[in-house]
C-alpha cells in the first residue's frame, strides 16, 4: 500500500466491520463533545472526517448504499433528523442507538457494575471513554491488500469459504466486479449496482436485497435453493464482460418492476385510469393477504405487458384478478400453507417470462388456472372460515380483512374494477359489547358514508330499512329484497345470511378463476 499513489482503498471484505467501527468512534467523539472535551472530540473525529492537503474535508469511509442516511446520522457531528427507508438504514440506526445507550454515563456505569463488583463509580466518565476508545484504536488489524481487483475477489471468496458461508448475493456481486475490473465497465457496473439499490430504497420501501434477488432469479432463471443461487449463476450467466453488464441491466430493470409491485402508482402505467385496479389488487396482496410468493409472478407479468408488450391488457387483467381471488380464498380466508403454492407460481413466473407469443401465453395461463383450481379450499372449508369474519367499531385484528371482503363483494356484484371510496361498514343489528355475534360478517352490510352516519342510534330494524332504501349499492338492494318482510333481525338471521353469502362468494371466486382463460 505504501507504493500506491492512489490514497483510497476499496474494501472487498470487511465493510460491515469498518462501518461498525465508524459508528462506534462517531458516538464516542460526540460524547466527548457533550462533555465539553473539544480537543478529544476533534482528535477522534479525524477518523470519521479527514482533511486533505488543502484542508478540505472528506469522509474516511465512503459508503454509497445508505446515502444520505449514513452521512447525516453518523458522519455529521450534529445529527440530522432523517427516517430510515430500508432495513440497512434501520440497522445503522439501531447500532448508533446501541452505542449511545451503552456508552452514555448512566449506561456505562450500569454495564461496568455488572462486570465488576468493586466500586467503579470513582472513575471519571471521560477517562472511561478514553479507555474504551483505546480498545479499538490500539487493536491489531490484519489487512490483505492487492492492486489487482481480480485477486482481491479471489482471496475474498477463498477466505470466506473457510469460515461462515457467504451470502449468494455477495458472491455473485464479487464475481461480476472481479470480471469487470477495467475502468470503463467497472464504473458502469458500480453505477448500475447503485441504481439497483436506489430502486429498492425508493418509495419509502424496506426491501431486503437478498429477497428481491431470489424473486428476480425465480422469474428470469427458474427456482433454485437459496444456497445454490451462486452456483446456478455460474452455470447460466456466461463469464464475460458483455454478459455480466447485460445481467446487471437485467437486474436493474427487475428492481424497478419490484418497486412497482410493492408500491404502485398510476404514473407507473402512464397515468391510465384503467390500471387503477392493479394498484388496488397489489395493495391487497401485499397488505391484506401478506403474500410474497406472487412477486416472481408479477415481475414476469409486468415485464411481458409493459416492456415486451406480448401480454395483452385483457389477459393481464384477468390473470391478476384471478390470482387475487385465489389468494383471498386460499391465504386470507382459509390460512392454507403457502409452501404448496411455490411450485406452480414459480413455474408460471419462469414460463411467462420466456413466452414468445400469445399461443404460448394461453397454454401457460391454462396450466396456472388448473393448478389454482386444484389447490382451492373446499366450499365447506371456505364457508366455515368465512362465517367467522368479524368487524367491530373497536380496533380488532380482523377488521382490515373483513372490510376488504365486503368491499370486494360489492365490486363483484357491480362488475367494478375498484372499490368504492365513500363506503362504510354498517352493523344491521347494532353492535353490542360482549356480544360477538353482532360483529360477525352475516350482520354486516356496506353503506354510503352519508347514509350510515345519518342513521340514529338504537334504530329498529324496520327504521334502518328506510335508510337502506336510499342506497345505490347492489348489496343493499339485494338485502332489502331478501329481508323486506322481516319485522326484526335476530341471531339466527345473522348465521343464516353468513352461510348463504359464503357459498355465493365461493361460487363467484371459482367462476373468476375459471375465466382467466
Amino acid at each position: 500500500m505504501d507504493d500506491q499513489k492512489e490514497l483510497s482503498v476499496e474494501v472487498v471484505d470487511g465493510q460491515q466491520r469498518i462501518t461498525t467501527m465508524t459508528i462506534f468512534l462517531s458516538v464516542i467523539s460526540k460524547l466527548f463533545a457533550k462533555e465539553k472535551q473539544e480537543g478529544l472530540s476533534n482528535a477522534l473525529w479525524e477518523y470519521i472526517i479527514g482533511k486533505d492537503a488543502n484542508t478540505d474535508p472528506f469522509a474516511i469511509l465512503k459508503n454509497e448504499t445508505p446515502k444520505p442516511f449514513f452521512q447525516f446520522i453518523i458522519q455529521k457531528l450534529v445529527e440530522e433528523k432523517i427516517e430510515p427507508k430500508n432495513t440497512e438504514e434501520e440497522k445503522i440506526l439501531k447500532a448508533n442507538k446501541f452505542f449511545k445507550n451503552n456508552l452514555s454515563k448512566t449506561g456505562l456505569i450500569k454495564r461496568l457494575k455488572r462486570l465488576r463488583k468493586d466500586d467503579c463509580c470513582n472513575f471519571e466518565y471521560v477517562e472511561l471513554l478514553k479507555v474504551i476508545r483505546d480498545q479499538l484504536l490500539r487493536s491489531f488489524v490484519i489487512c490483505i491488500t492487492t492492486t489487482d481487483t481480480e485477486y482481491a475477489n479471489m482471496i475474498f471468496e477463498v477466505l470466506n469459504a473457510k469460515g461462515k458461508e457467504l451470502a449468494s448475493v455477495d458472491l455473485i456481486k464479487n464475481a461480476i466486479f472481479e470480471k469487470l475490473d477495467n475502468e470503463v465497465p467497472a464504473d458502469t457496473a458500480k453505477e448500475t449496482w447503485l441504481q439497483i439499490r436506489n430502486s429498492l430504497c425508493s418509495r419509502a420501501l424496506r426491501v431486503e436485497f437478498a429477497s428481491f434477488y431470489r424473486h428476480f432469479w425465480i422469474s428470469h432463471y427458474g427456482k433454485v435453493q437459496d444456497n445454490k443461487l451462486y452456483s446456478d449463476f455460474q452455470k447460466k450467466v456466461p463469464k464475460n464482460e458483455e454478459s455480466y453488464l447485460s445481467f446487471l441491466k437485467e437486474i436493474e430493470g427487475a428492481s424497478k418492476r419490484y418497486a412497482i409491485i410493492l408500491k404502485p402508482n398510476l404514473e407507473d402505467f402512464s397515468n391510465k385510469k384503467e390500471y387503477a385496479f392493479v394498484i388496488e389488487e397489489l395493495a391487497s396482496i401485499n397488505n391484506v393477504f401478506s403474500i410474497v410468493q406472487t412477486r416472481p409472478v408479477f415481475l414476469s407479468l409486468l415485464y411481458m405487458h409493459l416492456e415486451k408488450k406480448v401480454l395483452t391488457y385483457k389477459m393481464f387483467k384477468k390473470i391478476i384478478k384471478g390470482l387475487s381471488c385465489f389468494h383471498f380464498a386460499y391465504n386470507a380466508i382459509c390460512s392454507k400453507r403457502t409452501s404448496s403454492l411455490e411450485s406452480p407460481l414459480n413455474t408460471f413466473a419462469y414460463n411467462m417470462f420466456h413466452a414468445e407469443n400469445n399461443n404460448e401465453i394461453r397454454d401457460i395461463v391454462k396450466e396456472l388456472k388448473q393448478s389454482l383450481i386444484g389447490l382451492l379450499p373446499t366450499e365447506e372449508e371456505f364457508v366455515e372460515n368465512f362465517t367467522t369474519l368479524k368487524y367491530s367499531k373497536k380496533s380488532i385484528p380482523s377488521n382490515v380483512l373483513t372490510k376488504y371482503t365486503i368491499n370486494k363483494w360489492q365490486c363483484i356484484l357491480d362488475g367494478s374494477d375498484t372499490m368504492l371510496p365513500d363506503s362504510s361498514i354498517e352493523h344491521i343489528k347494532d353492535e353490542v359489547a360482549n356480544d360477538e355475534e353482532t360483529c360477525l360478517i352475516g350482520n354486516l352490510i356496506l353503506l354510503e358514508q352519508r347514509i350510515n352516519s345519518g342513521i340514529p342510534a338504537n334504530s329498529s330494524f324496520e327504521e334502518k330499512l328506510v335508510y337502506y332504501n336510499d342506497s345505490k349499492y347492489s348489496m343493499v338492494h339485494n338485502f332489502i329484497n331478501e329481508s323486506s318482510e322481516k319485522a326484526s333481525w335476530a341471531e339466527d338471521d345473522i348465521f343464516k345470511r353468513g352461510k348463504i353469502w359464503a357459498k355465493t362468494y365461493y361460487e363467484k371466486i371459482v367462476a373468476l378463476i375459471s375465466e382467466i382463460v
